[in-house]
């Protein structure tokens, strides 16, 4: 009797036989995929181990960077800085060199915007008719500096621009930057003494703090000076232009304003102060040593007639 089972698994054994044979030509592919797989993973354990930490805290230290920082500035170099470059007309050799003078961009500069100014302080400010003349007293670094017109703080910019209250910079790109100075309100009339009667022939009227001592003789209560110098709103009680051969002339005083006190009326020209013919280089170098002084002069010619002026200060 034959066993019907047999063909069958003949034809299994055969199966079986061939896959196995299959697998042996193949295992060069499975090692080759096997390999592939575990660089793969041997790669990313390394990246993850060794320098993803590292590039973390390099992005970390640089972002700690730019805000301690801020972010970079670009600051353009002079036109005079890029003639070598544009010598060579590499772009279009033999052609004409444009000037870049003429096609230089120049902005505006608007004292009304811009942003503040850090580590600057105004202390005060004598502005006169033609701006040129006027002069602001800042303190910067610890030190107290006189500037006006055109001078450049290092660091800084260019002031190019001086106000009652407020002084104004460019940089190098014609950013502006402005300084205001701080009051806490109104400037306070100066009080008439009420220890001197008020007569409506008196030349000088009596202001606290200052005392006529003589014709040409006062004595000031050191702060009170101080204030008429640092104060802008005392400060525009008065009028003043330069004149041709040095000194100033006073074009409008204020009834009852500091200046009057002192002795000083419209239409007087100071011509000297403390010995030296004041000039805005004089008058920068007496702002800067205002606090050192014990007594200040000044020369004034009243329609011809020349006197000085002695000032104590207690």
């Amino acid at each position: 009797m034959l066993d019907s089972t047999a063909p069958e698994a003949h034809s299994s054994s055969l199966s079986v036989a061939s896959f196995i044979l299959f697998l042996a030509r193949m295992k060069w592919f499975f090692v080759f995929i096997f390999g592939v797989l575990f660089s793969a993973l041997c790669m990313d354990f390394i990246d993850k181990k060794f320098f993803s930490e590292t590039s973390s805290k390099k992005r970390k230290a640089r972002v700690t960077q730019v805000k301690r920082e801020g972010p970079a500035k670009h600051v353009l170099k002079p036109l005079q800085s890029y003639d070598s470059i544009v010598a060579t007309n590499a772009f279009c050799p033999g052609c004409e060199i444009p000037n870049l003078e003429e096609r230089k961009v120049v902005k505006e500069r608007n004292c009304e915007k811009g942003s503040t100014l850090a580590g600057v302080f105004l202390s005060g400010t004598i502005v006169l008719n033609n701006p040129n003349y006027s002069v602001a007293t800042i303190e910067s670094g610890g030190k107290t500096k006189t500037l006006r017109v055109g001078d450049k703080l290092e660091g800084k910019g260019e002031l190019f621009e001086i106000r009652r209250a407020r002084i104004c910079f460019a940089d190098a790109d014609d950013n502006v930057k402005f300084v205001e100075m701080k009051l806490s309100g109104p400037a306070p009339r100066p009080k008439r003494s009420s220890s001197a009667p008020v007569s409506r022939a008196a030349a000088t009227p009596q202001v606290e703090g200052v005392a006529q001592l003589g014709e040409n003789e006062f004595e000031i209560d050191r702060t009170t000076f101080n204030t008429g110098l640092n104060n802008p709103a005392l400060l525009q009680e008065a009028q003043a232009s330069p004149l041709p051969g040095g000194g100033f002339q006073i074009d409008f005083i204020q009834r009852g304003s500091m200046l009057e006190a002192l002795g000083v009326k419209t239409g007087d020209k100071i011509l000297e102060v403390n010995g030296e013919k004041l000039t805005v280089a004089s008058l920068q170098r007496f702002l800067s040593e205002k606090d050192s002084l014990g007594e200040v002069s000044m020369t004034i010619d009243r329609g011809g007639d020349v006197a000085t002026k002695s000032y104590k200060l207690k």
